[in-house]
């Protein structure tokens, strides 16, 4: 679970970075808003544990990078939701 504050300054579209337990760099695309939580997919393996440090990626650059790999992808789904 993620604090309440940090989870409000995400929406669709954006990604989250970090480092996963074995230290390989990932990362989560937000895909909905669901009331206070968020869904977020991401195309790797990732092993996420309490002490992982998220990092909200907003910069006008990172938008507007497009994945060029289309191909039969499978997608893993994760929740964000509020501590509390």
């Amino acid at each position: 679970m993620v604090p309440k504050d940090w989870l409000s300054y995400t929406e669709p579209g954006q990604r989250i970075k970090f480092r996963d337990a074995r230290g390989k760099a990932r990362s989560f695309k937000v895909s909905m808003v669901v009331n206070e939580s968020r869904l977020a997919e991401s195309e790797q393996t990732s092993y996420v544990i309490s002490e992982t440090m998220l990092h909200i990626i907003t910069s006008l650059l990172a938008a507007l990078r497009i994945d060029s790999w289309k191909g039969n992808k499978s997608v893993i789904v994760f929740g964000f939701c509020v501590a509390g």
